[in-house]
């Protein structure tokens, strides 16, 4: 497997190969059509691309199997994604100034990153965060807010969606949930009778139903008793697992902040998901987090419906994403995303998602991004030989084709060809309005309570960077306030904000914290979102943290579950 691939144009010397290196691949006695879509790529072919006779490469090109990789396509991809922006823009504001009562999504809007000793624009259009112990993370920039917030604003004015949301969380609630005998006399409506109701109908009954997420929760059957063997001995897991070099755990250095705060919700609350939670994974310093939430909430659903823990590989379903395998367009450059657009390309193709030893992910630590915007360095040893690898967001394998007649050097990326597992996501979508916060903030109560997946993405405070174990003090480490719990100050939703995405585990009301942790702090109203992050275990409380249910509700722009997991 070739694995050493790089852009090798006039933008990146260091990884460029000789012209000469894939001369003898293009050697062909009788020319081969042209299509005038093809782009050159430039005069030097990436390290490591496989090298293919120039017919074969245009055979590829016209069947579909790779996807083109030139500047001019490059170009036309960043102007495209420019446009969008603004489209989206465009459209947000038109809504905003529709609907002047929706407060909290103006001032969401409002919120912007500020460039600082710790946070920094990483080039691609993201930002590099420094955390209080010294670490980097990536966050996310405007564009996932921009999509996001756009696909919420759709989604809150179309009834038919709604409806059908209504009528697949109605046909999940247990038996007796809807008799007002046990549920203490609420009325839900059945679907067919809500066949003609308005958008503020089927609102109403979705939230009587979410108000109903204790009930759902306690008819829930128990899953499978599973033991937790170690993160080395997860199906699955890399071979070097917990190596600094790669993969996506944290080193071992992170064995020492697995252990949860006694003063923390998960050591002393017995929530349904905790018993299926895989280890706490490392997106290092990529855009990678709504990757590594979705993997997270797939993992868990696995380990409740088999009883086995596995590590799935984030890498993988990074590159089908960006490679645009499930439909859509492709991102060479730029690291953002939804997470509806992941789980819907999952569901419709039967992707089975490989183990993460089949190919590791990569948190590429060399990478620098260059002022056009293009990476370098990603693959960078001690990133493994053995691994695909290329320096542009999908990470896929450069192809390769010279064409003898003209000179012009042709190259594409192509699926990594990683082998499946048996593991997919059957079902699965978003449920985020902006027309109703709290109701979709409830919503995400009443799938957590149906023991479904979520993932959300939301806007960051400077508060939720410093959820960090340790942080560094006149150059020592010292501890820092502990215990995950994060506060909701007016000053901080008001401070610099930048994307993330994560793994909503678990919810606590207020009244249940304070009967198993007396003397903990309380939420301002109805309790905590217990989330699993992708910065490691030294951040937060060994890698989890409990958000109070309004901080949420202000900040969060996408919510997706995923169910029907195997």
């Amino acid at each position: 497997m070739q694995t050493r691939h790089g852009l090798g144009m006039a933008f990146l010397p260091l990884i460029a190969l000789s012209l000469a290196s894939v001369s003898h691949a293009g050697d062909q006695s009788e020319p081969c059509p042209r299509p005038p879509h093809l782009s050159p790529f430039g005069q030097d072919a990436p390290a490591g691309a496989r090298e293919v006779p120039f017919c074969d490469y245009v055979g590829l090109v016209e069947s579909g199997a790779v996807k083109q990789v030139s500047p001019r396509i490059v170009a036309q991809q960043k102007a495209a994604a420019r446009m969008t922006d603004a489209g989206n823009r465009r459209f947000i504001n038109a809504y905003l100034a529709q609907h002047p009562e929706l407060t909290q999504l103006r001032a969401l809007m409002r919120t912007r990153p500020q460039p600082g000793p710790t946070v920094q624009p990483n080039g691609d259009g993201n930002w590099r965060v420094t955390l209080p112990d010294g670490r980097e993370v990536v966050a996310l920039g405007r564009r996932a807010l921009l999509q996001n917030v756009a696909d919420a604003i759709r989604l809150g004015t179309d009834r038919e969606r709604q409806l059908g949301m209504y009528t697949g969380l109605y046909d999940e609630l247990p038996a007796g949930v809807t008799d007002p005998a046990v549920n203490g006399g609420v009325i839900l409506p059945t679907p067919d009778s809500l066949a003609d109701a308005s958008i503020a109908q089927i609102q109403t009954a979705l939230h009587d139903m979410a108000g109903l997420s204790p009930l759902v929760q306690a008819q829930q059957p128990i899953g499978p008793a599973i033991t937790f063997l170690g993160c080395d001995l997860e199906v699955g897991a890399s071979a070097l697992s917990g190596d600094n070099r790669y993969d996506d755990q944290d080193g071992p250095q992170g064995k020492f902040f697995r252990v949860h705060d006694g003063f923390g919700i998960f050591a002393s609350f017995n929530f349904p998901n905790k018993p299926y939670l895989t280890c706490v994974r490392d997106q290092a310093v990529r855009g990678s987090c709504t990757a590594f939430a979705v993997t997270s909430a797939t993992e868990m659903g696995i380990a409740r419906a088999t009883g086995t823990a596995v590590n799935l590989s984030e890498q993988d379903i990074w590159e089908h994403y960006n490679l645009a395998l499930w439909g859509g367009n492709v991102v060479y450059y730029g690291e953002t995303g939804t997470a509806k657009t992941i789980v819907s390309g999952i569901v419709a193709s039967g992707y089975g998602i490989p183990y993460e030893k089949k190919w590791d992910y990569n948190p590429s630590l060399s990478r620098q991004t260059l002022k056009n915007g293009f990476y370098e360095h990603s693959c960078e040893l001690p990133y493994p030989g053995s691994e695909p690898c290329s320096n542009t967001t999908p990470q896929a394998p450069f192809v390769c084709g010279l064409d003898p007649q003209t000179g012009n050097l042709y190259c594409s990326l192509e699926d990594a060809g990683i082998p499946g597992s048996a593991h997919t996501i059957t079902a699965g979508s978003d449920f985020w309005m902006e027309s109703n916060r709290f109701l979709s903030t409830d919503l995400i109560r009443l799938h957590l309570a149906l023991n479904h997946g979520v993932a959300i993405g939301f806007n960051t405070t400077p508060a939720f960077y410093q959820l960090a174990f340790r942080k560094l003090q006149g150059g020592v480490y010292v501890d820092n306030n502990y215990g995950g719990y994060m506060a909701l100050d007016a000053n901080d939703l008001k401070g610099p904000s930048e994307g993330h995405e994560i793994h909503v585990v678990g919810f606590v009301s207020n009244e249940d914290l304070q009967l198993a942790i007396p003397g903990a702090p309380l939420a301002p109203s109805v309790g905590y979102f217990i989330i699993k992050n992708s910065w490691g275990p030294a951040w937060g409380d060994a890698g989890y943290a409990y958000l109070p249910w309004d901080y949420v509700m202000g900040r969060a722009y996408e919510a997706v579950y995923v169910t029907g997991v195997q």
